[in-house]
């Protein structure tokens, strides 16, 4: 075998292996990419291997990296004043990859779902989608305290905007919304351990957000 086949059929084992572990952790991650979502994606491998068989140099590949997540790590520290400027700099970080190979949803709650991974280990984590007549909610979050892990709940809305000089108004509509909507007001009855609440309103517009809080006590 000569070594451009051998070299073919590394690459070919690695993408493979790659496309595993992806498939893997969409899965476990709950991401529910629609079918275009899916063509797309599939398109892009499908592109990058093109590339490596090609014989291209692997400094050619346009590689993306896993963003940052210290917001979930200034949460967990309660430095609450500085999510906003937190998430501003690890979203112009993540949207550097100009291949919207999912959809505008898709990608930032995958962004978010990576944002939230320092606290697994202390909360637990509970997600969905916003319903549909709430124009403040396209996704949400609820962060419960493990026991022994503190006592403050975190609830986290977002919202995707298109235009970039509402960020601030519809950060304050958002966050006044889930105020009025006693959002949180139940959770000390399903678990003890919750004490303090802190609601977080979050607006996206490409790759600008705003964010605000406010925390509500037992």
């Amino acid at each position: 075998m000569n070594i451009r086949i051998l070299t073919l059929c590394v690459r070919l084992s690695l993408s493979i292996t790659i496309l595993t572990n992806v498939t893997s952790a969409v899965n476990k991650s709950n991401v529910t990419l629609d079918p275009e979502d899916e063509k797309s994606f599939f398109k892009r491998l499908r592109k990058k291997f093109q590339h490596s068989s090609s014989g291209e140099h692997e400094d050619s590949f346009d590689t993306v990296e896993a963003p940052s997540a210290h917001f979930g790590e200034a949460l967990i520290s309660h430095h609450l004043a500085e999510t906003e400027e937190i998430l501003k700099k690890d979203l112009e970080e993540y949207m550097k990859d100009n291949d919207n190979y999912v959809s505008s949803f898709g990608r930032y709650k995958t962004f978010m779902m990576n944002q939230m991974s320092p606290l697994v280990n202390n909360f637990i984590v509970h997600s969905r989608r916003g319903k549909a007549d709430d124009e403040y909610c396209d996704f949400r979050y609820i962060i419960i305290p493990k026991i022994g892990a503190g006592y403050t709940a975190f609830l986290i809305h977002f919202k995707l905007i298109d235009d970039p000089k509402k960020l601030k108004s519809e950060a304050k509509l958002g966050l006044s919304h889930m105020e009025k909507a006693d959002v949180g007001d139940d959770l000390s009855e399903r678990w003890s351990q919750v004490e303090n609440k802190v609601l977080i309103m979050i607006i996206f517009c490409g790759a600008d957000v705003a964010v605000l809080h406010m925390k509500k006590t037992k």
